[in-house]
């Protein structure tokens, strides 16, 4: 061959080479071999495509010669390359593609990803070699293979970034569990609900409720899978519409919070938009700040309130299956309140068992009872027959028994999908034809028809023989007593385990198949994440009722039992060729190892309470296995490093840091492995309640080096589960000194008292309080933070409804109130420490605690009016508080952060905190504004109608709180709306001419920094004195004129502003613009009143003669009330536009007849109007600046959030690309110095994003189609602008100008990202920094986008319109 391969072989080729790379993008932490295989087959590829290009040209002219010397192609190469994919791509296939990224174990192959790797890599690099010789017709492709990959690893660092967000906010996620429903569905089912007349009415209100009830086991899970769908497939491709979902578990309880539930929803919204680079890093910033700390309902609530008003959305409908199963009352109806007050933004849908639920809050509400059709019953009936053999073949056979199983299943059901899967899984497993009609005529009916069904499971159990029953009974002990759910491989291993055992032994190890035949229909394997549960809540309730019957009476103790002797196993290796190699996705740790080390103290702490007064005979046994686990040094070190990893919190998190991992030793001793496990007693020996310390003394090993052990001593691992009675005894015992005090080694650095409150350990907490620890020290972290302050932040973590009991404990020993009084490292008190929670229940009882200790006169009002390091006081705090940054409509439904402030304002203390100054020289109602929290805002001027506080009002508001300076901190944020509310709120007080600071009023503060938004408002204002003077005599005008803003002046000149006023300094703004040279803000003035210009100097005639409005000036108009005419070559508007393409259009029709049609000439005509006015630039101009008033600017340090420094004006146009150019300018510089000033380059830089929020041009999905997939990855991607200076400290203006023609070479991207720019987007310029020390500082920013409503030129030409 004399090319690198037939076109035939190089398709097949990257047919099969696509398959593998489809699979190693699916595999979530592979291997590292995974990875490289990934890369090399996807660089690829896209070489492969270009070679089969040129290839195919090749084979057509057979007459081209070759380049001189191209090398022949390496057949060889290609077919030994082919085969390896192949034979990959075939095991690939084995190992299951649905559940590929829990099963796969690389391992096995190896050698042959190696081998393939290798292969690709020589490939690669001889189809480099091949393609490098016709570089003219490769280069291109290439780089835009190469530009794809690139995105595609962008795609994948911020789809790392959105799922960190994602599970701060939403740590459960329910996609898998809809997947896992949605499969339980029968073709056509659901369709006479999605009919009905109550779901489309649902369907087209405005924030209607739909209450669906059922009976239990009804299908309403089914149903609720149906209705995702189906909005689904309404949502998608319509951006007005949104969707998320829910779906609650009576075995997730402990995850099912208000604020996680409120978390997942956002979360949805979220993902689903497709949020910004900017967007993304801003709120990861936010997260990675606190990454401890647990969203707030509010902040929540906010959020989704925003996503949902920003984003435009038409309907947003939400999706809450079996709400009921949300246990915890107090946090179900606080997310039932929640969803209200978000309520007319989205509609509600709810299933649930019953329909008690609190409706009077919901709109719109309507009650439907799901009662599955007949139809919808037959047809499952029919389908289930079908997919089992052997009722189908006794139905072939005889046809009258599909009607009879038909009828009597579905008569005997009571409307119940759950009773008919069982009474078909029980036929199913029928052995003859004459046992079919037997099983068939014993399905239970009548009254109790649940409970008898269950019972006749039971029955079919039993009767399967001793050792089956035997297998059955310890599957369900586990899934009904386990601690949490198990994984598929956990209970396969726990299973297999009997007493005595010395290794796991593979041969024991049964199939999941027996785990589901073997217990008649009552347990399921979940999908992918292959939990083992029961068929449904039902039947957990009814082994609920069992558990003190002789079969289920001792079921901790068998668990026990399995857990101790786990633990005790000398080999817990798993072959990897075994089966449960395959469906265990860590290969640092054999299936059930973690559960046993975690929880057999729960197991055996459960088992003596029923065993003390019953037999005893079952603890000897656990006690004897225990005593031989403690004995073996190797079997405690594996437990202890087990329970570190696996104890969840803190704890876990840290070690699961493989930098920390490496750093922090994590041996154990068995006496902190006995304490944690709570089995150490007072006896000399061991007994059947404990072992005894004096025993671990003299027989298990102890520390020699307590460098070694960096979790502390024993009482440290009794806190961990809240041991009490061990900790009594290592507290007491006289055969061991352990010190209360003692820190585990950084960077935790807790006592055991801080332990007890991180992990919620009350009874630990409360023994080593009455032990008589001292309360007064701090912890050795960073924060150095008190115990109160830790218990404050670890509220969240007691274990029960009292989260203040941790609290109140530590208050009880503090009766004089000191630790009210101590700050940590931050000068934090416990009550800032209690705002910043956002916790209401929480800073209740801390302000309790203030008001209850009898303080010595004046040291009350001390001790609640300090402040952090900032100054700032815990109003400044409460008033902080992101949520507040919304105006809340349903003030009934309030809480957390906005309690707290409402609190604070109702205390006696609210005088002396409403005239305390933070670092910024802020009282709280000023930092309110400068915030933009215009909730705090109006809670403090509502709070102050009611309780008129002193020096308030007119002192704050009128000269102490400066408001007109205030009004500049709003309206500098890009927050037009805010500044609105603000002048409507205070309109009785008159702002909008108020004087503030050196006499400038709101107009002066909104005119000179930029903000045109705000600007029109207070234009708008009634009474607004456009011409007031500050103390130097100067206008708003004056102001707008002195930073060159040529948009502003514009707005005030045709609001009427006075021309002729002159400052102090007798300058007029006209005069002020020639003698600053300020071209822009002069046109504006010389447009306008050209007669202004007067008494001009020499120099001066000469700058303005050259000056493109210069003419104007120095020819005045004979009438000087007359503006001269604007010659400015920029169109006012898209009308504009058109008149002159119209104009151009009459100017170049040609009506010779016959020379070509009507149709070529219409559109022959538009491609040369389109050029001819892109190439005069005849577009229109949108400016938006945002300048500093300050003259230092304004910082940005590293480790601040990424928020943006201005947001361009929303984009419009009529066209799907109305975009033709953007033009940044920046003044900016860093900090001046650095520690190599050589380097030349600064560590500070600026970013452009885009901002899709605002998007209700219906056009938008026609920009993405036209813009094409390489354009969509830019339009959300941030993209590089420009680097400071290095190290210098002189100011800079950055000018910078790309065009939709930019498509060649480097700047191809800039072009490609602007042609992404779509109705309603809005630019936003964002300044970074990286490394401690480096500095940006911003002074102005202009963004200029012109844009047009023609097509472009190259899309007549193309024909793509």
């Amino acid at each position: 061959m004399e090319v690198v391969g037939s076109v035939a072989s190089i398709i097949q080729l990257i047919s099969v080479t696509t398959k593998v790379v489809n699979y190693c993008v699916q595999v979530a932490d592979a291997p590292r071999k995974v990875d490289e295989l990934g890369r090399e087959a996807s660089m690829m590829v896209q070489l492969l495509y270009q070679v089969k290009n040129a290839t195919a040209r090749r084979q057509v002219d057979n007459s081209a010669p070759l380049a001189r010397g191209q090398p022949s192609g390496p057949d060889d190469l290609v077919r030994d390359l082919e085969a390896s994919m192949v034979n990959l791509a075939q095991q690939f296939e084995k190992l299951r593609p649905r559940d590929f990224k829990s099963r796969i174990r690389f391992t096995l192959i190896e050698k042959d990803i190696e081998k393939t790797v290798e292969r690709a890599s020589r490939m690669n690099g001889f189809l480099n070699s091949w393609l490098t010789l016709d570089i003219k017709q490769t280069t291109e492709a290439i780089g835009d293979g190469v530009k794809v990959l690139n995105n595609r690893a962008e795609e994948e660092i911020m789809n790392g970034k959105i799922n960190r967000i994602v599970e701060h906010y939403a740590p459960v996620s329910f996609s898998e569990k809809h997947r896992n429903v949605l499969q339980q569905r029968q073709d056509g089912t659901g369709r006479w609900f999605l009919d009905s007349g109550e779901f489309r009415g649902w369907l087209e209100s405005a924030g209607g409720t739909l209450l669906c009830s059922g009976a239990p086991g009804a299908g309403k899970t089914v149903m609720a899978s149906i209705i995702i769908e189906h909005l689904r497939e309404k949502a998608r491709g319509n951006e007005k519409n949104g969707l998320a979902y829910l779906y609650c578990d009576y075995r997730q309880r402990q995850d099912q919070k208000a604020w996680a539930l409120l978390g997942n929803l956002w979360s949805q919204l979220f993902r689903g938009r497709g949020p910004s680079t900017t967007e993304v890093d801003e709120v990861l910033g936010e997260v990675l700040a606190r990454p401890d700390s647990t969203p707030t309902r509010s902040h929540i609530i906010n959020r989704i309130r925003d996503e949902i008003t920003n984003g435009n959305m038409e309907r947003v409908y939400v999706v809450i299956d079996a709400l009921d199963e949300c246990s915890d009352e107090n946090e179900r109806n606080l997310f039932v309140d929640s969803l209200h007050s978000l309520q007319p933004l989205v509609n509600v849908l709810i299933t649930s068992r019953t329909t008690h639920l609190d409706n009077e809050g919901f709109n719109s509400v309507q009650l439907v009872r799901f009662t599955p059709s007949t139809e919808d019953m037959s047809s499952y009936i029919g389908s289930r027959i079908r997919e089992s053999k052997k009722l189908a073949g006794y139905t072939d056979r005889r046809r009258e028994l599909e009607e009879e199983i038909q009828r009597t299943v579905i008569e005997r059901a009571n409307g119940m999908f759950l009773l008919c899967r069982m009474h078909l899984d029980s036929l199913s497993r029928a052995i003859t034809l004459r046992d079919v009609k037997r099983q068939l005529e014993r399905i239970p009916q009548g009254e109790n028809i649940l409970k008898d069904t269950y019972d006749f499971a039971m029955e079919r159990i039993r009767d399967q023989g001793i050792h089956i029953e035997s297998f059955a009974l310890q599957v369900i002990r586990w899934i009904c007593f386990a601690r949490r759910p198990l994984k598929l491989a956990e209970l396969l291993c726990a299973l297999a385990v009997s007493p005595g055992d010395i290794e796991l032994d593979e041969d024991a190890i049964s199939e999941e198949s027996d785990i589901v035949n073997y217990c008649a229909g009552l347990v399921v394997v979940e999908g992918e994440s292959r939990t083992v549960r029961f068929v449904h809540y039902t039947t957990q309730e009814y082994f609920n009722m069992l558990r003190d019957t002789d079969e289920f009476v001792h079921s901790h103790r068998d668990i026990a039992l399995t857990c101790i002797t786990f633990l005790g196993l000398d080999k817990l290796l798993v072959s990897k060729d075994s089966h449960i190699a395959q469906i265990w996705p860590s290969q640092e740790e054999a299936p059930f190892f973690a559960y046993a080390a975690v929880n057999f103290g729960y197991h055996y702490g459960q088992e003596k309470k029923v065993s003390v007064s019953q037999d005893t005979e079952s603890l000897r046994i656990i006690m004897d296995s225990l005593l031989e686990f403690l004995e073996c040094p190797e079997h405690i070190e594996r437990a202890g490093k087990a329970i570190l990893l696996n104890i969840h919190g803190r704890l876990s998190s840290l070690f699961r840091d493989t930098n920390t991992t490496r750093k922090l030793p994590m041996k154990a001793m068995a006496t902190h492995v006995a304490a944690f496990y709570d089995v150490i007693c007072n006896d000399s020996d061991p007994c059947l309640s404990g072992v005894s310390l004096e025993w671990l003394v003299k027989y298990t090993e102890q520390v020699k080096d307590p460098k070694e052990l960096w979790f502390g001593n024993p009482l440290h691992w009794a806190c961990l589960d809240d041991s009490v009675e061990s900790m009594e005894v290592l507290l007491n015992s006289p055969h061991i000194k352990l010190d209360v005090h003692l820190s585990s080694l950084s960077p935790l650095g807790w006592p055991p008292s801080v332990v007890s409150v991180a992990y919620g350990s009350l009874g630990t907490l409360k023994a080593l309080l009455n032990y008589g620890i001292d309360i007064y020290q701090p912890s050795q972290n960073e924060w150095r933070p008190t115990l109160l302050q830790e218990a404050i932040t670890y509220a969240h973590a007691v274990k029960g409804p009292d989260k203040t009991a941790l609290i109140n404990a530590i208050m009880e020993k503090d009766t004089d109130g000191r630790l009210l009084l101590e700050r940590d490292v931050y000068m934090a008190t416990a009550l800032i420490s209690a705002v910043r929670t956002a916790d209401f229940g929480v800073f209740e009882c801390v302000m309790e605690h203030y008001q209850n200790v009898q303080w010595p006169l004046g040291r009350k009002e001390q001790a609640i009016f300090f402040s952090d390091r900032e100054r700032c006081t815990a109003l400044h705090l409460a008033v902080a508080d992101s949520s507040l940054s919304f105006k809340n409509a349903d003030r009934s439904s309030t809480s957390g952060p906005l309690r707290i402030l409402e609190a604070l304002l109702d205390c006696p203390h609210a005088n002396g905190f409403l005239q305390k100054r933070d670092s910024k020289g802020d009282t709280p109602f000023e930092a309110a504004i400068r915030w933009n929290h215009i909730q705090a805002v109006d809670t403090i001027l509502e709070k102050h109608d009611r309780h008129q506080f002193d020096h308030f009002y007119p002192t704050q508001v009128l000269s102490g709180l400066n408001l007109a300076e205030m009004t500049r901190y709003c309206t500098m944020r890009n927050r037009p709306g805010n500044t609105e509310f603000l002048l409507r709120k205070l309109a009785s007080l008159h702002l909008h001419n108020v004087p503030g600071s050196k006499g400038n009023s709101a107009l002066h503060h909104a005119a000179a920094s930029g903000n045109v938004d705000a600007v029109d408002i207070l234009l708008g204002q009634e009474g607004i004195n456009i011409n007031s003077q500050n103390q130097f005599g100067h206008t708003a005008l004056h102001l707008a004129t002195d930073s060159n803003l040529a948009d502003i002046c514009e707005s005030l000149l045709e609001a009427g502003a006075d021309i002729n006023i002159k400052g102090y300094d007798g300058l007029t703004p006209a005069a002020l613009a020639v003698k600053k040279r300020l071209s822009e803000a002069a046109a504006a003035i010389a447009y306008h009143s050209p007669a202004s210009f007067a008494d001009l100097e020499a120099d001066d005639t000469i700058w303005v003669q050259q000056q493109p409005w210069g003419h104007i000036v120095l020819h005045k108009s004979d009438d000087p009330s007359k503006p001269a005419t604007d010659p400015k070559h920029w169109p006012k508007d898209e009308e504009d536009i058109i008149k002159a393409a119209l104009y151009l259009q009459r100017k170049l029709t040609r009506r010779k007849p016959g020379a070509e049609s009507s149709s070529q000439r219409s559109h022959s005509t538009a491609h040369i109007v389109s050029r001819i006015l892109d190439q005069a630039e005849y577009w229109v101009r949108s400016t938006s600046i945002r300048v500093d008033l300050d003259e230092t600017g304004e910082l940005r340090r590293w480790g601040e959030p990424q928020t943006p420094y201005i947001t361009s004006r929303a984009i419009t146009g009529r066209s799907s690309q109305p975009v033709r150019r953007v033009a940044f300018e920046i003044t900016s510089h860093d900090q001046g110095y650095c520690s190599n000033p050589e380097r030349g380059e600064s560590w500070t830089w600026f970013t452009a994003d885009v901002h899709r929020r605002e998007n209700s041009n219906s056009n938008s999905n026609l920009a993405k189609q036209v813009a094409g997939l390489q354009d969509q990855g830019n339009a959300n991607r941030e993209i590089y602008l420009l680097n400071n200076r290095g190290a210098n400290w002189e100011w800079f203006t950055h000018k910078l100008s790309w065009s939709l023609t930019d498509t060649a070479g480097a700047n191809a991207e800039r072009g490609s990202w602007i042609a992404a720019l779509a109705p309603g987007d809005r630019i936003v310029v964002v300044p970074h920094a990286r490394f401690p020390g480096w500095e940006n500082w911003v002074r102005r920013v202009k963004i200029d986008v012109f844009t047009t409503c023609l097509r472009r030129h190259d899309d007549y030409a193309s024909g793509a319109f």
